[in-house]
């Protein structure tokens, strides 16, 4: 499996693709590669890519998943998008942090009792 190297991240847990996760479901049922590509009716060889992380969560995998196991295809997505996340910000975080300026830095607080805190207030200087 391809694996970043473990560093610290702001929630403390390390991005680790959906493959992954899968990998541990096929151990528990004893199913291989083959045996789950046929079973979801995929290309063969789709499983094992995607153990491998060389391929990620389609929406259409997705449902495919969740009809097989249950649970939703939020799951497969939140866990692929979850992933993707991470190793994003990690590469390009502090470049985008850089370059964008937090609404709050403009003394736009948004108000607590209009709904969801908005409009700005009236003293909000917006570039």
């Amino acid at each position: 499996m391809i694996v970043e190297k473990r560093r610290s991240y702001k929630d403390g847990i390390p991005p680790f693709h959906p493959g992954e996760y899968l990998a541990d479901e096929l151990a528990e049922i004893q199913m291989s590669p083959a045996k789950f590509d046929a079973a979801l009716a995929l290309t063969p060889g789709t499983t094992a890519l995607l153990l491998d992380g060389c391929i990620d969560i389609t929406p259409e995998l997705a449902l495919r998943l969740s009809h097989y196991f249950g649970g939703g295809a939020r799951l497969w997505m939140s866990l692929q998008s979850t992933h993707d996340v991470k190793i994003y910000a990690r590469q390009h975080g502090r470049a985008i942090a850089a370059q964008v300026r937090p609404l709050v830095d403009y003394g736009c607080l948004p108000h607590d009792n209009s709904p969801r805190g908005w409009p700005p207030p009236d003293d909000c200087q917006l570039p």
